[in-house]
C-alpha cells in the first residue's frame, strides 16, 4: 500500500512538473504572439493550471470533511474557487469583449473575495506552524517576515497612495491589493519559515509557498502598472501559474500524507 502511495505521488509530481515546464515555455513564447489561436492558447495553458489547483483542493475537502481541519480546506477550496472565477472573467473582458487591461473590473471583485477567504487560510495556518518553534525562533521568523512585509510596504504601499486614482473604486483596488500583499508576504513566510526549521510534515511546504509566488507575482504586477510598463502576456504571469502548481502539489501531498489516518483532524 505504501508502495502504491508512493507511486501516486511521483506520478503527481512528474505530471505536475511536465505541466509547469510545458506551461512556463509555450506561455513565454507566445503570449504576445499575433496570431490569435497563440494567444488564446496561452490562456487556455493558463487556466488549466489554476484549474488543476481549484480540483486538487476540492478533493482535500471530501477527504478530511469529517475532521476538525474541514474549516481549512473549505477555506481553501472557495478562495481558489474564487480566483478561478476571477481569472476567468479577466479572459472575458479580453477576449470577448476586447478589453486591452481589465482594470478595474467585475474580475477584481472576484480576486479580492478570494483574498478575504484565503487570509483565513494563511491565519490558521501560521497558528499551526508556530507551535512546534521556540519563543527565539518565533522572534527571528517575526523579524524575518516583518521586513520582508516592511519591503513591500515601502515598494507599493506609498508610491501607491501618492498616485491615487481619481476614480473610487480604482482606488479602493489601488489599496486594497498591496495591503494584502504585505499580510500574506509576513504570514507565508512565516509559515515556510517554521516548516523548514521543525522539518515535520514538509508535505505543507507547497501550499505557503503557493501563497509567497502569488504575492511576489502580485507585487510585481502592482509595481509594473505603478510604472506603466505592465501588459496582458507579461512575463510575471508564469508567477501565477507557477504559484497555482504548488498549490496543486501541496494539496495532493497533504491528501496523500494523511491517507491511511484521514479520519483524524490533520496537523502541521
Amino acid at each position: 500500500m505504501f508502495s502504491g502511495l508512493g507511486n501516486h505521488l511521483m506520478n503527481a509530481k512528474v505530471g505536475l512538473t511536465g505541466l509547469a515546464i510545458f506551461s512556463t515555455v509555450f506561455y513565454l513564447t507566445f503570449s504576445t504572439s499575433n496570431v490569435a489561436f497563440l494567444a488564446l492558447g496561452t490562456q487556455v495553458v493558463y487556466m488549466t493550471c489554476v484549474f488543476v489547483a481549484v480540483m486538487t483542493s476540492s478533493k482535500l475537502v471530501k477527504r478530511f470533511w469529517n475532521t476538525q481541519g474541514k474549516f481549512l480546506f473549505v477555506a481553501m477550496f472557495l478562495g481558489v474557487s474564487a480566483w478561478f472565477l476571477g481569472e476567468f472573467l479577466w479572459e472575458v473582458y479580453i477576449f470577448l469583449f476586447g478589453v486591452e487591461l481589465p482594470y478595474p473590473s467585475i474580475a477584481d471583485a472576484f480576486w479580492l473575495t478570494g483574498y478575504l477567504i484565503l487570509s483565513y487560510v494563511l491565519f490558521e495556518l501560521y497558528k499551526m506552524s508556530e507551535v512546534a518553534l521556540t519563543r527565539g525562533m518565533r522572534l527571528f521568523s517575526a523579524l524575518l517576515a516583518l521586513g520582508l512585509a516592511g519591503a513591500v510596504s515601502y515598494m507599493l504601499v506609498g508610491p501607491t497612495i501618492a498616485e491615487l486614482s481619481e476614480s473610487p473604486i480604482a482606488a479602493f483596488f489601488d489599496l486594497a491589493y498591496p495591503f494584502y500583499d504585505v499580510f500574506a508576504m509576513f504570514f507565508s513566510v512565516s509559515i515556510l519559515f517554521s516548516l523548514s526549521m521543525v522539518k515535520q510534515n514538509v508535505n505543507w511546504l507547497p501550499i505557503p509557498l503557493f501563497f509567497l509566488v502569488n504575492t511576489v507575482a502580485d507585487v510585481l504586477f502592482s509595481y509594473f502598472t505603478l510604472q506603466g510598463t505592465y501588459y496582458v502576456g507579461h512575463p510575471i504571469d508564469v508567477l501565477w501559474m507557477l504559484g497555482y502548481l504548488c498549490l496543486a502539489y501541496g494539496c495532493y501531498k497533504v491528501g496523500a500524507f494523511d491517507f491511511l489516518v484521514s479520519t483524524r483532524p490533520p496537523k502541521i
